[in-house]
């Protein structure tokens, strides 16, 4: 079972939608005593969420439209485990939990009727639950079936109706003599309140079937009626997957009461026609006619002018400049789908800037970064999707290599307020989450894929899928909720975690999940086919800095063999610098002369590798390089965290250069650290690198050519406990440079190069 376990539907989405063992746990002797079992957090199970006793119990609000898709999603999840083979065997409300996502998680999975592929033994699942055993296995010992899928399809089915109409099927009112059957033996008959037998019909609490969708209702007459004389007939997992998501593109939101959904075909709400009816609310909510928005200032649009990227291969990128304003950021506590994290509303003033006309597309990401990650890639138009946060900033970066210009992701300010356009409404074209389709691609109208960009209405700014498709990067680190956020639009980057801002819902999102206000997060290098990015442009900061470094290379065809030990020439003077980081942390900088320098390795080193030949000249400019590795204490000054490997072994200290971190990292941090300076910094080119290094030598190591003297000047393997050691505690080359070298150092260490 370990060892074969089935295609989870939702992995793309960074969620376990089954708790499949991870490895079988073992005595001394051998004997197996249990499972290693993954973690899932922040979930309810459905036995919680199903009722409205049970819901207001545990106060747990949720919608028609919420447990629609809740539906659809269980019916993924378990045509995933019969494609594998496998019978869930014991379905029951309390071995299926959910997020507020809608994406349930099955768990007890060590109960499933598994195969073995090499021996074909079946292991039979031993249990079954009241109110989920199909009538042919009722009165058997489970433990002597092997079932089929055919069994689960009516496990299945109860689960859904218990969804979408709050309670069991075999439930109603009993017409023959006496006390009414118990429900094991409802189901053993095959009664329920639409069997047509007259000895259980609805009661004035039943809900009726017509107010599904009309596929949706044919599905459980043939679960419950056919599927009991013929159980082969029951409605696959697939059928109800396909079913519910046709049913989700009829499921409208009602005028009257914010919280009531119903399905087109009935034509009217019936959550509404039962409240009046029967005093009963299922889905209490507020009156849409009581929710008005806080008003704001009306923003005058002016008109905004364009300008068009040439990015390579003949792509383009369209971009929009907006004009400085300010505007409320949040949501009001009048709108009933506001979540405390979008609390409390605060004026902004942002500056202006430019913003991508749409997100960033698979054609623009592979022009710029000559890859395409994206799992929806069949039209070049789509959005780029699967790119961390990290991916998003390296693009950026090269994005202003390539344009002259500095480009990066919009701060959360700078997205709601792109994304509001000057409206105050929950969605920028309003507050009818009717009209969304007209506006995004979302979950029960995007076909369960992205669509290319451009093709929904845009908002007041022309900025198109600013709602839906996908979720979009912001700059900012997550934050609970917006007290201490910044009121000027710059990014808030104080929170000590390695979670990012998303915005805008995407092509899985519910309508909620769309609003202009509405908050999300994952983990900075999660990629994941519902999240990508557009990006802004800002002008360029103008400041005193030195000149990037460019480099010119030529081949000599001879060169003759360095003296067999040169002496360090004498130390040129350098100017020394400091920037000041956030939280009191300073970062050194040397200014290095421009100048020629011999690079790479001769034929009389007999350690030379062919990757380092041929030697050849090559002339440098001047340029600034750090006097240290960067240290885990500025790291954590610039990123708000701090990945490395050894921060809680060995005292933990500070000044132990940062490691754990991709080249991707290293950008991303050469970007900020721009930011906060008003300076460009990038890491060193591998000609500047070895410039700095060799400090005027031609030797095979910056001291010489004895390797015994190595470990006056470096950590490395043999001398250095394995681990990294505080910054410049070995001594330094002849330009005052600290290079700390040790095995940790070539992948993982960016020093600065400005």
């Amino acid at each position: 079972m370990v060892r074969n376990r089935p295609s989870d539907p939702n992995a793309n989405l960074n969620h376990i939608s089954f708790a499949w063992p991870y490895s079988i746990l073992e005595d001394k002797q051998g004997k197996v005593v249990g499972f290693l079992m993954p973690e899932v957090v922040g979930s309810e199970t459905l036995l919680k969420l199903c009722t409205p006793i049970m819901r207001r119990k545990y106060k747990l609000e949720t919608n028609w439209y919420f447990l629609h898709v809740v539906a659809r999603n269980i019916a993924a999840i378990i045509q995933a485990i019969h494609l594998k083979g496998y019978v869930l065997g014991d379905i029951k409300l309390e071995n299926i939990l959910v997020n507020n996502r809608a994406l349930p998680t099955i768990i007890d999975t060590d109960s499933f009727q598994v195969s073995d592929p090499d021996s074909s033994k079946i292991y039979r699942c031993l249990v079954g639950s009241e109110g989920f055993t199909p009538a042919e296995l009722i009165g058997v010992n489970i433990a002597d079936v092997d079932q089929t899928e055919v069994h689960d399809r009516f496990r299945l089915g109860v689960v859904i109706y218990y969804l979408l109409f709050s309670g069991p099927p075999f439930r109603g009112l009993w017409q023959g003599g006496g006390d009414s059957l118990e429900q094991s033996e409802l189901i053993r008959r095959g009664l329920w309140p639409f069997s047509g037998d007259k000895l259980l019909v609805p009661s004035n609490t039943t809900i009726p079937l017509n107010i599904l969708h009309p596929d949706l209702h044919a599905l459980f007459l043939r679960c419950f009626n056919e599927g009991h004389k013929f159980p082969h007939r029951r409605p696959t997992a697939k059928e109800w997957r396909g079913t519910l998501e046709a049913a989700l593109k009829e499921v409208v939101r009602c005028g009257k009461i914010d919280n009531h959904y119903y399905s087109r075909s009935y034509g009217k709400c019936y959550w509404c026609e039962r409240s009046s009816n029967l005093n009963l609310d299922i889905f209490p909510g507020k009156s849409i006619a009581t929710v008005t928005p806080t008003p704001s200032p009306k923003v005058a649009l002016t008109p905004l002018t364009n300008f068009t990227e040439n990015l390579p291969k003949g792509i383009t990128l369209e971009m929009v400049n907006l004009p400085a304003g300010q505007f409320l950021m949040g949501s009001p506590d009048s709108d009933t789908d506001a979540r405390d994290f979008e609390k409390p509303q605060h004026q902004v003033q942002v500056n202006s800037f430019a913003i991508g006309k749409y997100p960033v597309t698979q054609a623009q990401y592979q022009a710029v970064m000559g890859t395409n990650p994206s799992h929806f890639s069949n039209n070049p138009q789509n959005p780029v999707e699967k790119v961390s946060w990290d991916d998003a900033q390296a693009f950026c970066q090269k994005l202003s290599q390539i344009t002259g210009k500095t480009y990066r992701l919009p701060t959360e300010a700078e997205w709601e307020y792109a994304c509001r356009a000057g409206t105050t409404t929950r969605f920028y074209f309003g507050d009818d989450a009717n009209q969304l389709g007209d506006y995004a691609w979302y979950y029960g109208h995007s076909q369960q894929t992205t669509h290319p960009v451009g093709q929904k209405s845009p908002n007041a700014w022309g900025l198109y899928d600013m709602s839906g498709n996908l979720w979009e990067w912001c700059e900012d680190n997550w934050h609970d909720n917006y007290i201490g956020a910044p009121k000027d639009g710059s990014a808030w980057l104080t929170n000590d975690n390695d979670y990012q801002i998303v915005r805008g819902g995407s092509w899985y999102d519910y309508p909620s999940f769309c609003r202009s206000a509405f908050r999300g997060y994952y983990f900075r290098r999660d990629f994941i086919n519902d999240v990508g990015f557009r990006v802004v442009c800002v002008p360029n900061v103008t400041s005193t800095q030195l000149p990037i470094a460019t480099v010119t290379s030529t081949p000599l065809p001879k060169v003759a063999p360095p003296a067999p030990s040169s002496p360090p020439p004498p130390p040129a003077k350098l100017t020394l610098f400091s920037e000041n980081l956030p939280k009191g942390i300073t970062l050194e900088m040397v200014s290095l002369p421009a100048g020629q320098f011999l690079m790479g390795s001769s034929d009389s080193d007999p350690d030379a590798y062919q990757n380092e030949k041929p030697p050849h000249q090559v002339q440098v400019n001047s340029f600034a390089i750090g006097k240290y590795p960067v240290t885990q204490a500025q790291y954590q000054a610039v990123m708000g965290t701090n990945p490395s490997r050894f921060k809680n072994w060995f005292k933990n200290n500070p000044q132990n250069p940062v490691e754990n971190v991709s080249w991707n990292d290293a950008q991303a941090f050469c970007q900020k650290l721009s930011q906060i300076t008003g300076k460009t910094y990038r890491l060193p080119t591998e000609a500047e690198w070895e410039y700095a290094c060799r400090a005027g030598t031609t030797t095979r190591y910056y001291f010489g050519d004895d390797a015994n003297q190595l470990g006056d000047y470096a950590w490395y393997y043999g001398n250095s406990q394995d681990t990294t050691h505080p910054v410049g505690q070995k001594k330094p080359n002849a330009w005052g440079l600290y290079w700390d070298l040790n095995k940790f150092q070539a992948q993982t260490k960016p020093k600065l190069a400005l």
